[in-house]
């Protein structure tokens, strides 16, 4: 039985006139002083009928200002302050302030799932326009897209022959395939270069947290002591605190470095700085 049938909730989807702006081909509704339904359509028909999500819109409205200004239509609530140049929505033509500062822009993304959610999910990594500018990048969304890229565009440039050398590289269990996918392209094009990337389980915070950003001094120890290929380690920076000199769990680079007899290198984020690290 649907809520409807019940009588639990009576719908009202369409919203009261007085509430409407319309033009030739848009209609924006003022739902409450924090939210607004923007429509555009090219002939002019606009749906009114409920949803699953809205079956009501027939709210007690608060006060709000419409007028034109600069070639731009202005609806101001409260919070909100919306300037439309009344043509398709783009993202120069329509934009929403939020209690004074600009929020939200046409076709700029509000939310942004973290990498890991597509790669559990089992989904392929969004295309690099996808992230607008990688807006969320110091919280690692869009990593899996720009670190690859980065680092196969600086490739071409690395085309002389190379002496031997020889790196272990430690990372988490979410970015091993990207990175050991990286070291395999390096190695094939450079055959004098031996990159061995080992994947640190996360048993400090529990087997769940697979960001290498969370993986301590005392795992690493634990788990690389006696497995180590060269004498050389690199650790990606973002597995540091902000100094760049101890872990989460106050280890020291320096005593890493003591533990496992070798000599640390921290790896930038940057996929043409990694490269450079790693040829170093």
């Amino acid at each position: 039985m649907s809520i409807y049938a019940s009588n639990i909730f009576e719908p009202h989807p369409a919203a009261d006139e007085k509430y409407i702006v319309r033009g030739e081909k848009y209609r924006i509704t003022v739902l409450t002083d924090c939210l607004l339904r923007l429509e555009y359509s090219e002939d002019g028909v606009f749906e009114d009928r409920a949803t699953r999500l809205a079956f009501n819109r027939a709210f007690d409205t608060p006060e709000f200002e419409c007028y034109h200004e600069a070639d731009r239509l202005h609806i101001v609530t409260k919070h909100l302050h919306l300037r439309y140049d009344e043509k398709a929505f783009s993202a120069i033509g329509l934009e929403v302030v939020v209690n004074g500062t600009l929020d939200w822009q046409y076709g700029v993304r509000v939310v942004y799932p973290g990498d890991e959610w597509f790669l559990l999910a089992g989904r392929p990594i969004p295309p690099d326009e996808y992230y607008d500018d990688y807006v969320q990048l110091e919280n690692g969304v869009g990593m899996w897209r720009l670190l690859p890229d980065e680092f196969m565009n600086a490739l071409p440039d690395q085309k002389h022959t190379l002496l031997p050398r020889a790196i272990d590289v430690a990372t988490g269990t979410l970015a091993y395939p990207l990175i050991r996918m990286l070291a395999d392209t390096l190695q094939s094009l450079h055959r004098n270069v031996k990159v061995t990337v080992h994947c640190i389980r996360n048993d400090f915070f529990g087997g769940n947290v697979s960001v290498a950003g969370l993986i301590t001094g005392t795992d690493l120890i634990a788990q690389l002591k006696g497995k180590l290929r060269s004498h050389t380690l690199g650790i990606p920076e973002v597995m540091l605190r902000e100094e760049k000199d101890k872990f989460l769990d106050d280890v020291t680079v320096k005593q890493l470095e003591k533990a496992l007899g070798v000599r640390v290198r921290i790896l930038p984020q940057n996929g043409g700085e990694l490269l450079k690290a790693l040829l170093k």
